[in-house]
């Protein structure tokens, strides 16, 4: 199991489907799905995390638009929509 999840880059799903399909593969089923199951938790709360802080970055900008704004009266619209590094 560990050498799939290793170097598995290559390895079609439905293979290890297959092999884990056959008899006596039970519990090593179980610690593929398991472990399936801990990745995809993994990504969600990498993609929460990097969705939070583009939305920090996002309302920040805005926050910067809104404050030229104030201060030097309208800005051209081609300025707002410029990003601002």
């Amino acid at each position: 199991m560990k050498y799939i999840l290793q170097v598995g880059r290559d390895i079609e799903p439905r293979h290890v489907e297959e092999e884990l399909a056959k008899p006596g593969r039970g519990q090593a089923r179980e610690v593929y799905m398991i472990t399936a199951e801990q990745l995809r938790a993994e990504g969600k709360r990498q993609g929460k995390t990097e969705g939070i802080g583009q939305g920090k970055v996002l309302a920040k900008q805005q926050d910067l638009t809104n404050l030229l704004y104030r201060k030097f009266e309208p800005i051209d619209n081609a300025v707002k929509r410029r990003k601002i590094s």
